[in-house]
Formats: C-alpha cells, structure tokens, sequence
C-alpha cells in the first residue's frame, strides 16, 4: 500500500464527519488510488489531478465517464452535453 493511501485512510478515520477528503498535490499519482480509497473509506476523494481532469472535460465539452478514476470523474454529465 502507498504512502498516500495510507494518509488518506488515517485522515478519514480522525475525521469521520468529513462530506470528503482532499488530496492536495499536482505531483501525486493518485487516479489509479481513488476509487479503491473511495470503496475503502466510504466517502468521495478528491485529488488535484482528478479536479484538474474534471475541469478540462468540462471546458472540452466532454461528457463521459471514466470509470476506475474515482467518484469525480465517474460522475460527468453526459446529459449537459447531448444536443
């Protein structure tokens, strides 16, 4: 298991409130983590890349989902961008 994963694990146990939890950091790998961390601790992660990655398909226009990438990719609005 990784470094970042095991973080994660460890913030979403001293936080079990949280609506999500936020991986901060360009220069983490973490869009094959997020949806096994996801499965594992029962809420959304939210990483950089993945925010980055959300914001581009939006502003391309691009509508389907990528699954394996965690809860923000695999949720694209198909439906905003059918005509």
């Amino acid at each position: 298991m990784s470094h970042v994963y095991d973080a994660v694990r460890k913030s979403a146990s001293k936080a079990p409130g949280a609506d999500c939890i936020v991986i901060s950091g360009g220069g983490v790998r973490t869009l094959d983590l997020l949806e096994d961390l996801e499965e594992d601790v029962g809420k959304p992660i939210i990483s950089s890349d993945a925010a980055m990655f959300r914001e581009i398909f939006d502003l391309l226009g691009i509508g389907e989902s990528f699954v394996g990438w965690g809860s923000i990719l695999s949720s694209l609005d198909v439906r905003k961008y059918s005509k």
